[in-house]
């Protein structure tokens, strides 16, 4: 049966897109545990409100692109398919009818522009646009906690389900090192149950607070020290205390309930089950290390943890990969179980695997998961990261291993073990701290990383690197229809 939309009165490719986007886009965008807000309310939204409409349409052909369009980056050189011009001719109706929207500024008005700004969010992430899709998220968050501390109705499911959006695309860039510390504004207190969890997306969304305390800690320390002042360790050292005993209170309560999740008996909840135990133990070794943000070598504590991550990680890979080859192809899907999502996934495990592991065999063997498919997690690409992992290696490393025999061809679908580590761990010499990356821009294809090394004497010495992700290609250019998007945020300044 054809989804239609009230509200809607355009062709049939807007049709077409439509029902692309409501019968393939909102079943892969918001992986394995699903999302309210894509499921529910961007439909009922759509509906009623043409800037959302807009956005929703724009989106949904950005997606089917990313689906039908040969895998990787696009050259500069390729010009806009059909569905390429059909989303910037969307995008550009969205902005056009939200502005009444961002002028107003009452309730119903202002959910209508954070859902909107969701899309953009998405759609900008999606195309490679990072810095607008950075800019769309920090307005948005900045409008979200504004009006949280007024007229938010903390109740209400559209509002938790938009707020809970924002917070998955928050966290996502803190923990790739693009947003500082912050206290998220949430409408609502998410409390742990007393036994056990009624959903694996409730024990979800208990781990990303927790994993968020940890990197607001992680991140203040690093910015003290790096500024010159001496962190307050004590209060430090109660909230890491106190989010220790929140993760362990998960993980009891987790394995409580995996009866009732049918964790071992149900096709979905096993693979929800695996994503919650990488990134328990991911979480842990961000809050153990939380307070060392300047002695790199506490990560050698936690090796046997980062040989556990990625043998769950490789095992997840296979698992992924064996469904994919059962499962019936829809057209466009092609070979391969990877593409585009809008939450986290496997890639943030593996780039942190690769960036603070320095067991040489674990890290190439994260680098090369990064870089073996093209495929995007929100903010997250799995080449830009493994380019950069990659890169932070290679100022590591040096010629360190040069006259080491050094075997990286060994097969990615086996998992790692501590006899695979037979070479010496990288030396604190050669470690770089506090690694700061500049992502492209929408015109540009370089990264620019900054980092630091101390030295004999103690001091510090800095070291920069500017490189292509991708050798033979760029990310998607915008086409001049794109230059003045970001303009519609002028309507957006809150005056406190």
């Amino acid at each position: 049966m054809p989804i239609s939309l009230g509200a809607a009165n355009f062709k049939p490719q807007g049709q077409g897109y439509l029902e692309w986007f409501f019968r393939r886009s909102v079943l892969k965008l918001p992986c394995i545990f699903g999302s309210s807000f894509w499921d529910t309310v961007i439909l009922q939204a759509s509906s009623g409100e043409q800037a959302i409409l807009h956005a929703t349409l724009a989106l949904g052909a950005a997606h089917k692109n990313e689906i039908f369009r040969k895998p990787g980056p696009r050259t500069k050189h390729d010009a806009p398919d059909k569905h390429e011009q059909y989303a910037l001719n969307q995008y550009t109706m969205a902005i056009s009818t939200l502005t009444p929207h961002l002028v107003a500024k009452n309730q119903e008005s202002l959910r209508i522009t954070l859902i909107t700004c969701l899309v953009f969010v998405c759609l900008e992430f999606l195309l490679g646009n990072w810095n607008t899709g950075f800019l769309h998220l920090q307005k948005g968050l900045k409008l979200l906690e504004h009006y949280s501390s007024n007229s938010w109705r903390s109740n209400d499911l559209v509002d938790r389900a938009i707020t809970d959006t924002f917070f998955d695309f928050h966290l996502q860039c803190q923990l790739f090192g693009i947003m500082g510390p912050s206290s998220f504004p949430r409408c609502a207190t998410f409390e742990i149950p007393a036994n056990k969890f009624e959903s694996l997306i409730q024990s979800k969304e208990y781990l990303h607070l927790i994993l968020e305390d940890a990197l607001n800690i992680a991140q203040c320390c690093t910015h003290l020290s790096g500024s010159g002042q001496e962190p307050a360790f004590a209060e430090l050292q109660r909230r890491q205390s106190r989010i220790r005993g929140q993760l362990t209170a998960w993980r009891r309560l987790l394995s409580n309930s995996l009866v009732q999740l049918q964790v071992h008996t149900n096709y979905k909840a096993s693979f929800s089950y695996k994503y919650l135990s990488i990134y328990h133990i991911m979480t842990k070794i961000i809050l153990e290390t939380c307070l060392e943000t300047r002695q790199e070598s506490i990560f050698e504590k936690y090796t046997s943890d980062f040989i556990s991550l990625m043998a769950q990680l490789v095992d997840l890979l296979n698992s992924l990969v064996a469904a994919y080859k059962r499962k019936p192809r829809l057209a466009g899907e092609g070979d391969s179980p990877f593409g585009s999502s809008v939450g986290m996934g496997w890639i943030p495990p593996l780039y942190f695997t690769a960036i603070k592991c320095r067991q040489h065999r674990l890290r190439i063997h994260a680098i090369r998961l990064l870089t073996m498919n093209f495929h995007k997690e929100g903010v997250w690409d799995s080449q830009l990261a493994g380019s950069i992992a990659h890169e932070v290696m290679e100022v590591e490393e040096g010629d360190y291993y040069k006259d080491f025999d050094v075997d990286d061809s060994f097969p990615l679908s086996v998992a790692p073990c501590a006899e695979n580590l037979t070479l010496p761990v990288l030396p604190l010499a050669y470690r770089v701290h506090r690694l700061e990356v500049q992502l492209p821009s929408e015109y540009q294809d370089k990264v620019k990383l900054a980092c630091w090394r101390r030295k004999e004497d103690g001091s510090w010495v800095s070291i920069a690197r500017e490189f292509d992700v991708w050798r033979d290609g760029v990310p998607t250019q915008r086409s001049d229809q794109y230059q003045n998007m970001s303009r519609c945020y002028e309507f957006m300044s809150i005056e406190p």
